[in-house]
């Protein structure tokens, strides 16, 4: 199974279907439409470098950035257990999207180094979780304060794992729940299709508002709605051996960084304790 070629054939049919659709709106008059679709999928683990781009008022915006290594299908096929972030859309600040599968969570700026992690509040939650879910166990939680930042953008920069943006056009400061259930209805088939591809374990659904999760529900529609609840916010579809996190939108403020670490890593955990051969049956 070729996750990463797979992946890119759905990625290329979407964006063409996209293009297709955008091409006839007035937002888009004059415009190319895939400069605006995000793609991603198995993140890149290549070479890392720092992009700049300088715009008309003259301010320059730095981005640091993963080549592919050529290898990411190999290890993906390998991980223990492979993580799939499902979000939003892009915040583009007004400007183009970029791949998400290139990029790294660095500060942004030319001098940063891999201890040095971004200060955007979504970044830092990636990172983190990512870092806990990784290093948890069903004897041990892996605490918040038990790690550096320099140890867990290394993991972040390292370890396979995988994003998906259920959005694919480029967005702003907030996604709306009808902005974002109205892109999955549009392409629905595509981003099935794209999910069931990863065939991930452990799947955090970042969409969570009002005690409304779009994401995990959309999930579970295309599991046949085999995900019941399990305990604190996992969801768990025993016959296929899948997890699912509840989680609230990666840069939600309430709760701080600890609140939404232990939202993410203490549901993980909780539900390992109960279920300690979760990694082991893949």
């Amino acid at each position: 199974m070729n996750y990463v070629e797979s992946n890119q054939d759905i990625l290329n049919r979407w964006k063409a279907d996209f293009c297709k659709d955008k091409s006839k709106e007035a937002e888009y008059k004059g415009a190319d439409p895939a400069l605006y679709f995000a793609e991603d999928g198995i993140m890149y683990r290549g070479d890392i470098s720092c992009l700049d781009k300088t715009f008309e008022d003259g301010k320059t915006t730095y981005r640091w950035a993963h080549k592919p290594s050529g290898n990411e299908n190999e290890l993906w096929k390998a991980a223990p257990l492979r993580i799939l972030y499902l979000t939003k859309d892009q915040y583009t600040y007004g400007d183009e999207t970029w791949d998400v599968r290139s990029e790294s969570y660095r500060y942004l700026a030319p001098d940063a180094t891999e201890k040095d992690i971004s200060s955007v509040r979504f970044h830092v939650n990636l990172v983190y979780s990512l870092y806990g879910l990784l290093k948890t166990t069903p004897d041990r939680m892996m605490g918040y304060e038990d790690f550096t930042n320099a140890e867990a953008l290394k993991i972040s920069e390292e370890a396979i794992y995988a994003r998906i943006n259920c959005r694919k056009e480029y967005g702003d400061s907030q996604c709306s729940d009808w902005k974002l259930q109205q892109a999955i209805d549009e392409y629905k088939v595509f981003l099935r299709e794209q999910i069931l591809n990863l065939d991930a374990d452990l799947f955090i659904c970042c969409g969570n508002h009002n005690d409304n999760n779009i994401i995990l529900n959309t999930l579970n529609e295309f599991y046949d709605n085999k995900f019941k609840w399990s305990c604190c916010g996992a969801w768990y579809n025993e016959e296929d051996n899948k997890l699912a996190i509840d989680s609230y939108h990666l840069s939600y403020i309430s709760g701080g960084y600890k609140g939404r670490y232990e939202d993410i890593v203490a549901s993980y955990f909780e539900f390992l304790k109960n279920h300690p051969d979760f990694i082991k049956h893949r």
